[in-house]
């Protein structure tokens, strides 16, 4: 998976201490921060508004010359109190992975302590691809409850499928079912019992 971040001086020092993607994964280390989502989709605003659990001081930002928040979810961030930017980050102030300010291109100082950016994420299917298994609309690798691809004897598991959340717990459940199922396509047809 190649989760998009946004791109200033530094930035890959930040993943992981100060900028994330996932509310699940670090939301509650985050709790009492001054958190800004960046995104420009829906998701981005359900994300912020989630966040509204952990947090008090809440900013969303675009970041994209783009804005596909529909008005529902415009509504739930104005009634959550949480402001909406639609400006791009440029640049980002901090020292050892921990983020301090966010400038923009339009020239605002954004306090931040935790920066979740929601900007959506590209699945890496380049073998799935060659291998001829066919992918969902959005790129990913569609699998059955045992991680069965459309080709057989391939199977595929972990942030590739979209069967679950992207979560370490559920790649290694998903890992585990496509072993197990692939070890049985392995038998020769005399030790299967279908």
């Amino acid at each position: 998976m190649l989760d998009h971040y946004p791109h200033f001086r530094d930035w890959e020092s930040y993943v992981g201490v100060s900028m994330f993607w996932c509310i699940t994964c670090d939301g509650y280390e985050s709790r009492g921060k001054k958190i800004v989502v960046a995104g420009h989709t829906n998701d981005a605003a359900s994300e912020a508004t989630q966040m509204t659990r952990l947090s008090d001081d809440i900013t969303l930002i675009t970041n994209s010359h783009v804005h596909e928040i529909d008005v529902r979810f415009t509504a739930r961030l104005a009634a959550a109190g949480i402001p909406v930017l639609h400006d791009k980050i440029h640049t980002a102030e901090g020292s050892d992975g921990q983020l301090e300010t966010l400038e923009t291109t339009g020239g605002l100082q954004l306090p931040v302590e935790a920066l979740f950016v929601i900007q959506g994420a590209t699945p890496q299917v380049d073998l799935a691809r060659m291998l001829g298994v066919q992918l969902a609309g959005n790129g990913f690798v569609l699998v059955d409850t045992e991680q069965k691809t459309s080709v057989d004897g391939v199977y595929a598991a972990g942030d590739l499928t979209q069967l679950h959340s992207h979560q370490v717990s559920a790649a290694v459940h998903e890992g585990a079912q496509a072993a197990s199922a692939a070890n049985y396509f392995l038998y020769p047809e005399e030790l299967k019992d279908d």
